[in-house]
């Protein structure tokens, strides 16, 4: 029987985590297909040595981006060589020209748009790996189009948008809202937006507790620095980390908003491909406010809440203060079954 092969991670952080994590667990359920799934170990390397503060995309320009990729090729054989390779992160996508040129293996490429991952010294090697892919797919339009601008303009890009989980992520009407806003995200990724909610903090009451989850090193001096801050404006803040899918959801139900606000401008050259944040914020009943130009906006799409400039004080400050009367009312979030359809659907 043929082999379908997704690769990604479902053991490090951030939103890949969730992506992997649900197809994962939705894999299995598909008794009619041979379909497994690898961890990359390109994507884990902090979990293998241990050492973030020693470890950075700098190791990845060296020989350990090819060992790495040499521990994933030898993954898969193991498992045994499949017909076809559906890769879940850009990182991986000399994976997939390794097996096309080898053993003529179909390889399906997803982007995200945080193409700072890109290493300088591949850079040929990525566009390579691009143009032979069978098809490339999108998570948003907003990461569509930063790929053709920045990466590859001539390829035909197919958009699959990503859903949750409605047995994990759902509004439980036996929670009642509280003046809570939730800021989920590594606080030290400026991408993420949490100057901006800083930035207003500083200049405007702020009669909230504000629940931060992130996955930050707490010795991290961008953390500390940001964490200081919200002390010095008094504000009543939580952080909380590693936490369980049940206790994400208690979060969302019980806050009135979810800020999911990332800087159109992107001068630090980092890119938000899709906010998963926002689709499990709605799966929730829980509003989010989001920035406009950016991927937010695209996953607003499937959500209910406000769209607004980054750093625009005043319009926050309108929403905070239930005098903002351009609430979006959009179509709920797909559903992990969906997702998988779609993937399954334009494989075939």
């Amino acid at each position: 029987m043929k082999k379908i092969l997704f690769i990604g991670d479902n053991s490090s952080l951030g939103g890949l985590k969730i992506i992997t994590n649900n197809l994962y667990k939705t894999i299995p359920k598909k008794r009619n297909q041979n379909i497994y799934f690898i961890n990359s170990s390109i994507l884990n390397y902090k979990n293998i040595f241990s050492l973030k503060k020693l470890i950075s995309l700098h190791l990845y320009q060296s020989k350990f981006y090819k060992i790495f990729l040499l521990i994933d090729f030898i993954k898969i054989i193991i498992h045994g060589i499949p017909s076809k390779i559906i890769i879940l992160s850009e990182i991986n996508a000399p994976l997939g020209l390794l097996f096309y040129k080898l053993f003529k293996t179909e390889y399906y490429q997803f982007i995200h748009g945080n193409y700072s991952t890109y290493l300088p010294n591949y850079k040929s090697i990525f566009l390579k790996s691009f143009k032979n892919a069978k098809k490339i797919f999108a998570v948003s339009e907003y990461s569509k189009n930063l790929f053709i601008k920045r990466v590859y303009k001539n390829t035909e890009i197919n958009l699959i948008y990503w859903g949750v989980s409605s047995n994990i992520l759902f509004l439980d009407k036996n929670i009642k809202k509280e003046r809570n806003i939730i800021f989920n995200g590594n606080i030290t990724k400026k991408r993420k937006g949490l100057d901006f909610l800083l930035n207003y903090i500083s200049k405007y009451e702020f009669p909230y507790n504000l629940i931060i989850v992130s996955n930050h090193d707490d010795n991290d001096p961008r953390a500390i620095e940001k964490l200081n801050l919200l002390k010095k404006y008094d504000v009543n803040f939580f952080i909380k980390k590693n936490i369980k899918i049940s206790e994400l959801r208690n979060i969302y139900n019980k806050c009135m908003y979810n800020f999911a606000c990332a800087d159109d401008e992107n001068n630090f050259g980092e890119y938000e491909g899709f906010n998963m944040t926002i689709i499990e914020a709605a799966a929730c009943g829980t509003m989010s406010i989001a920035s406009k130009n950016t991927a937010n906006e695209c996953a607003m799409k499937f959500a209910t809440g406000y769209l607004i400039r980054y750093n625009d004080l005043e319009a926050l400050n309108d929403i905070l203060n239930g005098n903002n009367k351009n609430k979006i009312v959009n179509q709920k979030p797909n559903s992990w079954e969906k997702c998988w359809d779609d993937i399954v659907y334009s494989i075939q």
